[in-house]
Parts: structure tokens; sequence; C-alpha cells
């Protein structure tokens, strides 16, 4: 558990030298809603579901309705045709 809390840690010390980046893409992803593009989450595998679930933070209803598209392949071919 003390080895997980170091590395965890380790990643959080980076966040400060990546702040600039992070803030430029919030940027660009508020300016393609904004314009009402399209923002595409891809993912294999695990990351897949992930890849959903961000998606679906986007498109779940906060301040004002959105549409909501998803687009999947199936996950267990794209995984086993990959190995």
């Amino acid at each position: 558990m003390a080895e997980e809390c170091r590395a965890a840690l380790a990643v959080l010390a980076t966040l400060p030298a990546a702040a600039t980046t992070l803030v430029r893409i919030a940027d660009r992803l508020t300016d393609t809603v904004r314009a009402g593009g399209v923002l595409y989450f891809c993912g294999n595998g695990g990351i897949a579901a992930d890849a959903r679930h961000v998606a679906a933070e986007f498109v779940g209803r906060f301040l004002q309705e959105r549409a909501a598209r998803c687009y999947r392949a199936h996950d267990e071919h794209v995984d086993s045709d990959g190995d």
C-alpha cells in the first residue's frame, strides 16, 4: 500500500508542469462544444469503458440538454483480433 501511495504522489507532483497543457485541452474542448462540434472518445478494452464513461459525462444533463450519440464496436472482437 505504501508503494501505491508513493506512486500516486509522484503522479500528482507532475500536475503543475502539465497545467498549461491541461488548460489548453479544456479550452479546445469547450470551444468545440460551444461551436456545436462533435467530441469523439475512443478506446480498446478497459479504456473503451473509460471512453464511454467520459462521453457520458459530457452528454449528461447539467445546465442544458445535449444530444448524445454512441458509436460502439463489439469490444470483444476488437480485443481478441488485436491480440
